[in-house]
C-alpha cells in the first residue's frame, strides 16, 4: 500500500468514525469509570462534615465496589458481545444516573448509599470502557491506536471538569445539588453518546467475517516478515490445531496477569503518592502542584501513546511506556526529592496509557465477537490491581516504614509487566481459531 493509498484510507476512516469515536468519548466522560472516581473527593468532605461520615469507611465501599466492577466485566463483556454496546451503555448511564437521583432524595442515610453504590456499580458496568473500545476498534483499523487515544481523552477531560462542577454545585445547593447536577450531567451524556453512535458502529463482525490485524503494513498485521500468520496464510486456512489455540490462550494469560501488575503499582501509588511525596522532602505546595499536573500529563500521553500503537506493536509499545515509568520512580528512590518531577511524569506515562494499550492488545488478539469478553478478562486483572495495590502498598510502608521500599516494590511490578508484554509476539488468527482458544480460557 502506497503512502498516498494510505492516507486515504485514514481520511476515509476519520470520515466515517467521527460520530462513533465522539460518542465513545462523551460516554466514557461521563460514565461509572469516570464520574464517582474524579468527583468523590469532592462530594466525601461534604458526606464527612454534613453526617458524620467517616473518610474510611466512604474508601471501604469504594474499595468493595471496584472488586464487585471488576467481578462482573467479564460478564458485562459477554453481554456486549451478544447485544451490542450502544444499549448497554445506554441503560448502564441512566441507571448510574438515576442513582444520583436517589442519594439526592435521602442523602443522609448512609445504608442507601451503600446500596445504591453496590446496584450501580453491578447494573451500571455498561459504562466503562469494554463497550466503546469495542465501538472505536470496529470503526478504525490503520488509525486505531490514536482513535483509543482520542476516546480515551474523555476521562482526562471529566478529571478537569467535572470536580469543578461538583464544587460549584456542592457550594450552591450542598449534597443534595451535587448529585442532582450529577444526575442530569450523566443522563445527557449517556443519551448524546447513543444519540451519536451510529448502530452500524455497533456491529459484531466485520465485512468478511474477520479480525482486522491493523492493515497491510501494520506491525502487527501476519502479512509482516516474522510474524506467526506471515506466509502460513497465504496457502489454505490457518491451522486449528491444539499448538495454535495454546497460543492464544497463553497470551490471554500473560495479559491477564500484565494488566494486574500495571496497575497494582500505578493506582496503587497513586493513591498514597501525596504522602510519600511529603515524606521524601517535598512541601506540601510542590505535592500538589506536582499531582495536579497528572490531568494535563496524562492528556497528551494519551495521543502519543496512540499514534505509537499506529505505528508499532502494541507489546512493544506497552513494555516501553512501562518500562520508561518503573525508570522514573526509581530515580525518585535514588536521587530523592531532586526527582520528583521525573517520577511523577513516569507515573503520568504509565496512568495515560493503560486503556489505550488494553483495547488495542484486545482488538489485535482476539476475534471481534469476543472482543468484549477478552476486554472483560482485562479489565478484571487491572480492576484487581486497582483493588489490591493502594492496600498492598500501604502496608508494605507501614511494615518498613520507608517509601523507598514501597517504591522498589511498585517498580519491581512494573518491570513484571514490561517484561510480559515483551514476551508476547503479534499474532492475529481467522476468528474461528480464536474464537475456540478464547472459549478455552472463559
Amino acid at each position: 500500500m502506497t503512502t498516498a493509498d494510505t492516507l486515504a484510507v485514514r481520511i476515509a476512516e476519520a470520515k466515517s468514525g467521527w460520530r462513533p469515536l465522539t460518542g465513545s468519548m462523551v460516554g466514557l466522560a461521563v460514565g461509572l469509570g469516570s464520574v464517582p472516581l474524579y468527583t468523590n473527593s469532592v462530594l466525601f468532605e461534604s458526606l464527612g462534615s454534613d453526617y458524620g461520615w467517616t473518610t474510611s469507611s466512604l474508601t471501604l465501599v469504594f474499595l468493595i465496589c471496584n472488586l464487585l466492577l471488576a467481578v462482573v466485566s467479564p460478564f458485562a463483556g459477554r453481554i456486549i458481545d451478544q447485544v451490542g454496546s450502544r444499549m448497554p451503555a445506554l441503560v448502564s448511564s441512566l441507571v448510574l444516573a438515576a442513582s444520583y437521583a436517589v442519594m439526592a432524595l435521602a442523602p443522609g442515610s448512609f445504608t442507601l448509599y451503600v446500596v445504591a453504590q453496590i446496584v450501580v456499580y453491578v447494573a451500571a458496568a455498561g459504562s466503562v470502557a469494554v463497550g466503546y473500545a469495542r465501538i472505536v476498534s470496529g470503526s478504525f483499523d490503520r488509525m486505531r491506536g490514536i482513535a483509543m487515544g482520542i476516546m480515551n481523552t474523555g476521562p482526562a477531560l471529566a478529571a478537569m471538569i467535572l470536580p469543578g462542577v461538583a464544587s460549584s454545585a456542592l457550594g450552591s445547593g450542598g449534597v443534595r445539588g451535587a448529585y442532582v447536577t450529577l444526575a442530569a450531567v450523566v443522563a445527557v451524556g449517556g443519551i448524546l453518546s447513543y444519540a451519536l453512535v451510529p448502530g452500524r458502529a455497533d456491529a459484531a463482525h466485520g465485512p468478511d467475517g474477520r479480525v482486522d490485524a491493523g492493515g497491510p503494513g501494520h506491525p502487527d498485521h501476519p502479512d509482516q516478515p516474522g510474524h506467526p500468520g506471515h506466509a502460513r496464510d497465504t496457502d489454505g486456512p490457518v491451522s486449528t490445531n491444539a499448538a495454535a489455540r495454546a497460543g492464544i490462550d497463553r497470551t490471554i494469560v500473560v495479559m491477564f496477569v500484565a494488566f494486574f501488575f500495571m496497575a497494582l503499582a500505578t493506582i496503587g501509588l497513586i493513591e498514597i503518592l501525596f504522602g510519600l511525596l511529603l515524606e521524601i522532602g517535598t512541601s506540601q505546595g510542590e505535592a500538589v502542584a506536582l499531582l495536579g499536573s497528572l490531568g494535563a500529563v496524562m492528556l497528551v500521553v494519551r495521543l502519543c501513546v496512540g499514534l505509537l500503537l499506529d505505528v508499532l506493536p502494541v507489546a512493544w509499545v506497552a513494555a516501553g511506556a512501562l518500562g520508561l515509568c518503573a525508570v522514573g520512580l526509581a530515580s525518585l528512590a535514588v536521587v530523592g526529592v531532586e526527582a520528583a518531577p521525573v517520577a511523577v511524569l513516569s507515573l503520568g506515562l504509565a496512568l495515560g496509557s493503560e486503556t489505550d494499550i488494553l483495547g488495542v492488545f484486545v482488538s489485535r488478539h482476539s476475534a471481534r465477537e469476543r472482543f468484549g469478553r477478552v476486554f472483560g478478562i482485562g479489565s478484571l486483572a487491572y480492576g484487581l490491581g486497582v483493588a489490591v495495590g493502594p492496600h498492598l502498598l500501604e502496608t508494605i510502608h507501614d511494615a518498613t516504614g520507608s517509601a523507598d521500599a514501597t517504591i522498589w516494590t511498585a517498580v519491581l511490578a512494573l518491570v513484571a509487566s514490561a517484561a510480559l508484554f515483551a514476551s508476547t509476539r503479534p499474532r492475529r488468527t481467522r476468528s474461528r481459531t480464536l474464537r475456540s482458544s478464547t472459549a478455552a480460557v472463559i
